[in-house]
């Protein structure tokens, strides 16, 4: 037992001959790796020698090395699979590979997707079967969740996991006198954290308390003094690269409807004891946490310097995110109060999916203001990484990119502010959004560039037309794809232009640079239609609206072997564009006299979508 489980006992994991389970996951918003986190606890409880992480941090040898491997994979941009099991899959697809040479791995594999994208699951799918084209073999069928079901994943994952337990007992049974561990008994830490100097006193002679500052976190958080702008720390976060804010202005009147003003302060800037370290005080000496050396993926610490609880929560630990039911879960073992006990259990159980989701996705309602609930609940430190999410960063589109005289390259976004009120009545805000509206002129940066996995660039794809359709900040993105198309010179497709957003003169992004376009291209071949949909002065109208007005203009730019690109945040957007589009094929029916005509044309286009 340690101090850190507040009292509380551990359950023994027995080690036994031939169990161990590896599980790995592929994740861009961390759902796919919560399930695997929850499955590795589920098959520790059946005292399985548990190993969980990303796919790109395993070797294919490791494999080999475990009795049963389980793969989490979400899908992601067009049936790619996520950037932390990118260099996972191409090990798997190279020549020299042997047909047999994973003869000996017993494997499943559970996909995270969402029906309403094209290629639905592709990154599972693709993994299964090359993982069986490799020889693994498959001990449990292959489970798939959806989205768009009525309780999202857990509709289809939930039944998986249950019946993925009792697959386990059934190959695998415990040996006499071991029995599995019942849910309500506590797994040790996968990961530690202690206090330094645990002997030493705050300067007011109090010994150091590291749950209060926990607790610190759920008190008082609306009425505490916020300062202007964040902290100047710059994580050290490998692969990145050091950048300068050199301008930060507002492209939107004051009147609009994401109004950065009145922004409500919600993460606290003064937790008493996390400020101090534990109570240690001003003068207490070095940063009293020790960290293990084996630290979460993703979160980002100086490794030559000690740090507090503090920066972890307000630079590491996503504690403004919406609670999974993983960390529900977790917190029943920290409380004594009943009533509080079994409420969080029921959050757990797939009978009381529904309610779940009304407590916590719905509202969007934060792990802060859970905690602020559940008063009773003591996370102790030893517990806050195994616990608490680790913050995730925020990839934004990058609509323009110049160099400059100075040898730098000058990169612009066009970063819409997160606001909107929840059905709690209360102010959210995106967490990055406000971050990057606080910035002052010259505060350093560290960014990482993603590259993008269309291919669609060069000369050759230049020459061909482009149908182009955004709405909202998704036309960043393809003002940079246009910059590109336009840097090969003058031999370039015809592009046609639909944007759609709010108001002509409040959120007509970048349309002096279209104007421009326009003005220096040949007569007809570059074109913007738009669609505004609050605009009072004239009908409401949508993308899809426009594009169906335009059917001649859509048959051409298809007969010349046009590229379609759709960027934007919604998905029935994308899904109505698709629609209008075979509309405009389907009116000319001489050349598509049926529907499955139509189906066969649009099937042969080549479409690429950036939907978030």
């Amino acid at each position: 037992m340690t101090a850190s489980d507040n009292g509380l006992e551990p359950a023994h994991v027995a080690s036994i001959p031939g169990r161990s389970m590896l599980i790995l996951y592929g994740s861009e918003t961390g759902n796919s790796q919560d399930i695997a986190e929850e499955l590795g606890r589920n098959a520790q409880r059946l005292h399985f020698n548990t190993k969980v992480d990303e796919m790109n941090g395993a070797q294919l040898s490791l494999l080999l090395q475990y009795t049963l491997v389980v793969f989490v994979i979400s899908t992601t941009g067009q049936g790619d699979m996520p950037r932390n099991s990118t260099v996972f899959w191409k090990s798997l697809l190279r020549k020299k590979l042997p047909p047999g040479c994973l003869g000996n791995v017993k494997f499943t594999t559970f996909g995270l997707g969402d029906s309403m994208y094209i290629k639905f699951n592709w990154a599972a799918r693709k993994l299964h079967k090359r993982l069986e084209q490799l020889g693994a073999q498959e001990f449990y069928p292959r489970g798939e969740a959806d989205e768009q079901d009525s309780d999202g994943a857990d509709e289809r994952y939930m039944p998986w996991a249950a019946d993925l337990r009792k697959k386990l007992l059934d190959l695998y049974p415990l040996p006499a006198g071991v029995s599995p561990i019942p849910d309500d008994a506590l797994l040790p830490p996968r990961y530690s954290i202690s206090l330094l100097n645990l002997d030493a006193k705050s300067t007011n002679g109090h010994e150091p308390d590291p749950e209060k500052a926990i607790d610190e976190l759920s008190q008082e958080t609306n009425s505490l003094k916020i300062a202007d702008t964040p902290p100047s720390t710059l994580l050290h976060i490998p692969s990145s690269q050091p950048a300068t804010l050199t301008h930060n202005t507002r492209v939107t009147p004051s009147t609009h409807f994401q109004d950065p003003d009145d922004i409500p302060k919600e993460l606290p800037s003064r937790c008493s004891e996390a400020d101090r370290p534990h109570g240690l005080g001003p003068r207490g000496g070095p940063p009293p946490l020790s960290l293990p050396s084996d630290l979460p993926r993703g979160l980002f610490v100086d490794p030559t310097t000690s740090t507090t609880l503090r920066h972890l929560l307000t630079h590491n630990l996503d504690i403004t995110s919406t609670p999974r039911r993983s960390f529900l879960k977790e917190m029943f073992y920290f409380t004594t109060d009943e009533y509080h006990r079994e409420r969080l259990l029921e959050f757990t159980m797939r009978e009381f999916t529904d309610e779940f989701y009304d407590y916590t996705t719905r509202p969007r309602r934060t792990i802060l203001e859970v905690l602020e609930e559940f008063t009773s609940v003591r996370i102790p430190l030893g517990r806050v990484l195994d616990m608490f999410p680790i913050m995730r960063g925020r990839d934004f589109s990058i609509a323009s990119v110049r160099q400059q005289q100075d040898q730098t390259t000058e990169v612009e976004l066009l970063v819409a502010l997160v606001k909107y009120k929840t059905i709690l009545r209360k102010i959210r805000q995106g967490l990055c959004s406000r971050y990057l509206e606080s910035l002052p002129t010259g505060t350093p940066l560290r960014i990482t560039l993603n590259r993008s996995s269309a291919s669609l660039h060069g000369s050759a794809h230049a020459r061909r037309p482009l149908v182009a359709v955004a709405t909202g900040t998704g036309v960043a993105p393809l003002r940079l794809f246009i910059e590109e198309r336009l840097s090969h010179g003058s031999d370039v497709g015809s592009m046609a232009i639909f944007f759609g957003n709010r108001s002509r003169h409040a959120d007509f992004h970048f349309k002096d640079v279209w104007e421009d376009l326009k003005s220096r291209q040949e007569k007809g071949r570059f074109a913007v239609h738009t669609a505004f949909s609050r605009d009072k002065d004239t009908p409401r109208e949508y993308v899809q609206d426009v594009i169906r007005k335009r059917p001649a203009e859509i048959r051409s730019m298809v007969a010349g072997n046009a590229i379609f690109v759709v960027c934007g945040g919604s998905l029935k957007m994308s899904r109505a564009v698709k629609e209008a589009v075979k509309s405009c094929l389907a009116e000319d029916t001489e050349a598509y006299p049926d529907e499955e005509a139509v189906e066969a044309a649009f099937g042969k286009l080549t479409w690429w979508e950036e939907i978030w």
